[in-house]
């Protein structure tokens, strides 16, 4: 259990929520959010920003850049251009825009309006997009003219930007190419996530352990959302802002919450600090969630708070590996939190430093978190499946001493230990068998082979009565090597109960053996029945003293008649 402070009088369903606490809210809050998504999607609507492929010519130009400030404290930046004569009707123009509200028209006539979430509340924007406006038929050599209207402080950056003249299929295919990279490994992330998201589910049905397995794979698929989000490939799937904008602030606000309830399952010790980490997390998961449906209280409002989040979590998990050094299988998980924490600040670091040229840049802030969290996924990755072929070797050699244990080494039939448990286990159920044999073997003269001719002869005698054991009674009953030279054999529901036939069949099998000293004078044989009519009264103990009592009988019988060695 995860703690040990439970009083006597605890109803089980309250010791199973202080088990699941954690869990318990990350399922609550998850569904949460899937009806804030539904109900978001149903009364929720924006213009569309579909990206919508048709091959057309390309052409290019310079802009002339104004801004001014607004009485209630927005800014506009106005982008002013002439269309190239060599457009056509399937022109179009993109840019990439970011909490803006945008107006553009096209010789004085407005022909794109691009606004805020049009609610009842406080009107929000909707995180950055690709727009995409296609052109009029008659454009050719009109001014265009682009407003972008902002809140906050005044930035440079904000006049620096990318615009695309050319085919609405060029644009698309450029934005595509310039996200390639990020598309192809969030592809490749959300792969991995599925496979092990299916293969907990595998876990649970086999009744294994599977919540590692099941935390790593959500943290991976809310890490691949929320990072295709910022690519092109969402506006190729969806028309409104809305599904990219959920995607986006969704994921990343999850991420602080799946990642302690994985490292909890990693630890041995330490649970509760881990614990009290998922749980904050999903509170404030659920309360950003009130914040933003009620309020309209969006994504960038809470960035320094999951940011705070992120750090307090990583500097648990940083503080607990350290605290428990000594466990080897913690190394990867603090190597992989070390790379994430590292370009997470790089990432912070150039978030904060704004659009400029230089290496720190803000265009260059989700590149470095990118590589911070493939860098994290790939190590814990590596670890699970490290643990996972440890698990495999493990188990091999637990099944190798299992074995061992219950296997003789030479002649491969039961041990000792076998031997033990199936009379025991025999003993306790012997009124539900019609009958109960048990045989006793002794190789006689054994010493003085050893002595005279070697261990190596020897052992081929064992083996060469376990051979003819096994030829003879491998299907009707159990065979085990107790001793140096004892066998037994445990036989139950014979169907004619004719133990003389069996071993009849026996000593034709050891008299045919090829070899120099076994035969069936050779071998001292004991056995003792219980049936209806026979040692009603007995059981296997019982059997086994008769069973041995006659062999030495016989022993002593055969000992008399003189044998070449």
């Amino acid at each position: 259990m995860a703690y040990n402070y439970y009083k006597e009088g605890d109803s089980k369903t309250m010791i199973f929520i202080r088990d699941h606490f954690s869990e318990i809210v990350m399922i609550v809050t998850l569904v949460a959010f899937l009806l804030t998504g539904i109900y978001a999607f149903i009364t929720h609507r924006t213009e569309s920003i579909k990206l919508n492929v048709d091959p057309v010519k390309k052409v290019e130009s310079g802009w002339i850049v104004t801004e001014m400030d607004n009485a209630d404290s927005t800014h506009t930046l106005h982008f002013k251009n002439k269309i190239p004569s060599t457009a056509d009707d399937n022109s179009a123009i993109a840019f990439k825009s970011t909490d803006e509200v945008v107006d553009v028209y096209v010789g004085g006539e407005l022909i794109y309006q691009y606004g805020e979430l049009k609610t009842n509340k406080k009107p929000i924007n909707l995180g950055s997009h690709y727009i995409l406006i296609n052109l009029p038929d008659d454009s050719q050599g009109k001014e265009i003219d682009i407003y972008a209207t902002y809140r906050g402080k005044q930035t440079n950056w904000r006049q620096h930007r990318n615009f695309l003249f050319e085919g609405n299929d060029g644009i698309i295919l450029k934005l595509i190419k310039d996200d390639l990279i990020a598309i192809v490994i969030c592809f490749l992330m959300t792969c991995l996530a599925l496979f092990e998201f299916f293969k907990s589910v595998y876990l649970i049905f086999k009744h294994q352990p599977a919540r590692v397995t099941l935390y790593l794979a959500l943290f991976i698929l809310a890490s691949s959302n929320w990072l295709a989000s910022d690519t092109v490939l969402m506006q190729l799937f969806f028309d409104s802002t809305y599904v990219k904008y959920i995607v986006s602030y969704f994921s990343f606000l999850t991420l602080p919450c799946l990642f302690p309830m994985f490292a909890k399952e990693k630890m041995t010790r330490f649970n509760l600090p881990f614990a009290f980490a998922a749980v904050i997390s999903w509170a404030y998961a659920i309360v950003s969630m009130v914040l933003f449906v009620t309020l309209s209280i969006g994504f960038e409002k809470h960035l320094y708070v999951l940011h705070g989040l992120m750090a307090f979590v990583v500097t648990i998990v940083l503080v607990c590996c350290i605290l428990d050094r000594k466990n080897k299988q913690l190394r990867n998980l603090l190597t992989g939190t070390v790379v994430l924490a590292f370009f997470a600040i790089v990432s912070l670091i150039s978030y904060h430093h704004g659009y400029t040229d230089t290496f720190f840049s803000a265009y260059h802030f989700r590149t470095f978190y990118f590589i911070g969290m493939v860098s994290f996924i790939s190590i814990l990755l590596y670890d699970t499946y490290q643990q996972s072929a440890k698990d495999k070797k493990d188990a091999a050699l637990s099944g190798f001493y299992k074995e061992s244990a219950y296997t003789d080494l030479l002649t491969k039939l039961g041990s000792r230990t076998a031997f033990t448990e199936d009379f025991e286990q025999t003993d306790n159920n012997i009124e539900n068998y019609k009958n109960v044999t048990v045989v006793m073997l002794d190789l006689n003269n054994l010493k003085k082979i050893n002595d005279i001719k070697g261990h190596a002869t020897g052992d081929e005698l064992i083996k060469g009565l376990a051979e003819c054991l096994t030829e003879t009674f491998g299907e009707a009953g159990k065979i085990y090597r107790i001793g140096g030279d004892e066998f037994i054999i445990l036989l139950k529901d014979l169907p004619d109960n004719d133990i003389e036939k069996y071993l009849d069949t026996l000593k034709e099998n050891i008299d045919n053996k090829s070899g120099s000293f076994l035969s069936s004078n050779s071998v001292a044989i004991g056995y003792a029945q219980r049936n209806e009519t026979t040692n009603r009264d007995k059981g296997v103990y019982d059997l086994f003293k008769l069973a041995d009592e006659k062999m030495y009988e016989d022993k002593n019988f055969k000992k008399s008649v003189p044998q070449n060695i």
